[in-house]
This record gives C-alpha cells, sequence and structure tokens, in this order.
C-alpha cells in the first residue's frame, strides 16, 4: 500500500486536497476497536505529517520524512479497523486522481483521431502540444 510519490503528490499543490483529507484521517481518535498491545500508545501520524509538510522544497528530507508518515499509518492500520477503511479509502480516491494526473502531465493514454468525409486541406493533429505553434 505504501507509495512515497503518491503520498508527497499530497503534500505538494496539485495534491492539496487529497493532502487536506489524509491530514483529517489522521488527526482522528482511535476507533472504538483499536487493538492495544502493550502499554505504548499507538502513534496518530499528526507529528509526521507535520514534519512532511516542513520538509517540502527538501527533497532528500521529505522521502525520509514520508516514508515515517507511511510506517505510522501502517502501523496504525494494522491496529485500528476503522482508521484502515478510512485511509484505503482515501487511497482508492486519491489513487485514482494521482494516476490521472499523472497520465495528463506524461502524456500517458491513447489518442484516436479521425477525419471522414470530403476533402480536408490544413489538418493538424496530435496530442499536448506545448510552446509555440507557427503554421506558414
Amino acid at each position: 500500500m505504501a507509495d512515497p510519490n503518491l503520498t508527497w503528490t499530497a503534500v505538494t499543490s496539485p495534491g492539496a486536497q487529497a493532502w487536506t483529507a489524509l491530514r483529517e484521517l489522521v488527526r482522528r481518535g482511535p476507533g472504538p476497536d483499536t487493538e492495544r498491545t502493550g502499554a505504548v500508545p499507538l502513534p496518530a501520524g499528526v507529528a509526521e505529517a507535520d514534519a512532511l509538510e516542513r520538509s517540502i522544497g527538501h527533497e532528500e528530507r521529505a522521502v525520509v520524512d514520508a516514508r515515517a508518515l507511511l510506517a505510522v499509518l501502517e502501523l496504525r492500520a494494522g491496529q485500528d479497523a476503522a482508521f484502515r477503511a478510512g485511509l484505503e479509502a482515501w487511497w482508492r480516491s486519491e489513487g485514482r486522481a494521482a494516476e490521472d494526473e499523472r497520465a495528463r502531465r506524461t502524456g500517458e493514454g491513447d489518442v484516436h483521431n479521425t477525419i471522414e468525409g470530403g476533402t480536408q486541406r490544413n489538418v493538424v493533429m496530435g496530442r499536448d502540444f506545448h510552446g509555440p505553434m507557427n503554421f506558414h
């Protein structure tokens, strides 16, 4: 389940809404069926999320902080069924959004252009044009 790239995408501008949703999930208290083992309290992930936010712009630090947050999320999901369900719902929703954004940015996907009927003169077909275009 853990993907540091998805977590980093969520923190940066295109994923601000996803990050907000994850932060809200992390801030919720433990569910009633949380499995408590030992006297050590279950980390919520708030401190790790805060650290990740502070590391934006510092790629190496952000990778370390993203991994720390992911470790806490996985630990908490393993012991709190309500949190796990919320995290899985967030993951499905935001994972699809991240894939759609990646496809849009990288030009992944199929393009099918069709010209039918009659005689056409100037036709330009393509996908993901960037920069100035001049036709003479």
